[in-house]
């Protein structure tokens, strides 16, 4: 389109009335010019258009692309760093003990093993003394009370009971040795030979003044008293104690000395009641033994 031209414009009708209609070239394209139709070669893209780049849309030619760095994500390779390592936080420290209050020792290997050796100390002892009470070989002080209870049957002023056999009756048959006689019930004591009929309620212990000659007096009485005799025959022979078989009462037999007891004695049978008297009067001749035992069963109540 035309410009107007500069200045004041002039005074009436605009355009002059000799111009009146559209100018020439108004609404047309300019003469000349491109106009207002599409360029010429259209409005496709400029050469050499908007397709994907030469090589495509992948990594740069002789980059790195998009995969991991060389040498993958670990730790970066190279000397270590220098300087002092990283602070983690402070190591824990037990509580300061309160004011006046004394530490508590500490319990080491050496003071563990002396607790140990201890109380085994005071086992063995214990054991042994016990063993020594009732085992083989046991202290010949060592008899019972009235009521079965371990005591010193030989001391002095010891009551003198026993409803099996009298006094009397054991100084003659035993020796007049001031002898020490004491029911004691079922209570058994291995060093008064407790091999036969073991645990009747009817037992006595017998000792001398010296407390070196030991002999236990035991009476059974039973419906069962055959049968009775034939287990203790059978438990003496199975224990290498079993002596001879004598006549006496209706059956009987001898026991000898063996490794838990060193009485020999004997075990008869009258109809229904057992006798059994071991002793270490003899010493170690088990036939005399049998004989003192046998002879003391005929004064059995």
């Amino acid at each position: 389109m035309t410009q107007p031209p500069a200045g004041r414009p002039p005074r009436g009708p605009h355009p002059p009335r000799g111009q009146r209609g559209p100018a020439p070239g108004a609404f047309g394209p300019p003469q000349g010019g491109r106009g207002f139709g599409p360029p010429p070669g259209g409005f496709g893209p400029p050469p050499p258009g908007y397709g994907p780049p030469p090589g495509g849309f992948g990594p740069p030619q002789g980059g790195r692309g998009y995969g991991p760095p060389p040498g993958g994500f670990g730790p970066p390779q190279g000397p270590p760093p220098q300087g002092p390592p990283p602070q983690g936080p402070a190591p824990l420290t037990p509580d300061p003990l309160p004011s006046g209050a004394a530490p508590r020792p500490k319990k080491g290997p050496g003071k563990v093993v002396a607790i140990a050796v201890g109380v085994l100390l005071v086992l063995g002892l214990g054991g042994f003394a016990a063993w020594k009470l009732v085992g083989p070989g046991a202290s010949d002080s060592v008899a019972a009370s009235s009521d079965g209870a371990p005591g010193a049957a030989g001391s002095e002023g010891a009551p003198t009971s026993c409803s099996l056999v009298s006094g009397a009756d054991l100084a003659a048959v035993l020796g007049d040795d001031g002898w020490t006689a004491l029911d004691t019930g079922a209570a058994v004591g291995r060093v008064y030979d407790s091999r036969v009929l073991a645990g009747v309620p009817q037992s006595c212990w017998v000792t001398d003044s010296l407390n070196e000659k030991l002999s236990r007096v035991a009476r059974y009485e039973g419906g069962d008293a055959a049968a009775r005799f034939a287990a203790e025959k059978q438990k003496a022979q199975s224990g290498s104690f079993l002596g001879k078989d004598v006549a006496v009462g209706d059956e009987a037999f001898c026991t000898t000395p063996d490794q838990s007891s060193s009485a020999a004695g004997a075990l008869v049978r009258r109809g229904a009641v057992l006798i059994y008297v071991g002793t270490t009067a003899a010493g170690a001749d088990a036939d005399a033994g049998c004989t003192l035992a046998r002879a003391l069963i005929e004064k059995v109540r």
